[in-house]
């Protein structure tokens, strides 16, 4: 199990030791904004893209940053 955090990696680990959880926990992340994957069904995000239904890695680039980057 991973804890994750859109503040950051140093702010999900400082709250698994404020809370003396550290050791439930394989790692520690920053929580991603936009999830790139060949399996987007296993995947439980409002910003999933799957790779394999683009017609190039520019055109996907290009449709994410026209939907979610203003």
């Amino acid at each position: 199990m991973y804890l994750w955090s859109t503040v950051g990696v140093d702010y999900a680990r400082a709250v698994a030791q404020r809370h003396q959880l550290t050791d439930l926990f394989e790692g520690f992340s920053a929580k991603p904004d936009i999830i790139i994957d060949d399996m987007p069904g296993t995947v439980l995000n409002p910003f999933v893209f799957n790779v394999q239904e683009e017609a190039s890695w520019p055109v996907l680039v290009e449709r994410i940053l026209k939907k979610h980057v203003d």
